[in-house]
């Protein structure tokens, strides 16, 4: 979605349409990002989570860069893979559908 004040790239039209809401309304890139994380959780739950771990590359105003890494981790002590209680489910998204793995075994420490 393009914006005049910046380009704004989501999985979903609503999520998109948050991040340019904030911006039109004076937000900065920060404000709008998170709008899309908050959005996505509704119109892409499957995908996204607030307990998700993932990275963030930032640019500040003063031209700074830095990457926040906040990815999780499995836990040290791993238990039997007969004990993950891991199995694939299919979603379906209209014109695709894509596996995933839920269950116990899909939790990592944030």
């Amino acid at each position: 979605m393009k914006n005049p004040i910046g380009i704004i790239a989501a999985g979903h039209h609503d999520t998109a349409g948050a991040a340019a809401s904030i911006l039109e309304a004076g937000g900065n890139a920060f404000d709008a990002a998170l709008a899309a994380l908050f959005s996505s959780c509704v119109c892409e739950p499957v995908l996204s989570s607030l307990g998700g771990g993932g990275f963030l590359l930032a640019h500040s105003h003063h031209g700074n860069s830095v990457l926040y890494d906040f990815f999780a981790h499995t836990p040290s002590r791993k238990p039997p893979v007969k004990e993950l209680d891991f199995y694939p489910i299919i979603a379906d998204f209209g014109a695709a559908q894509q596996e995933f793995h839920i269950g116990m075994g899909s939790i990592a420490v944030p």
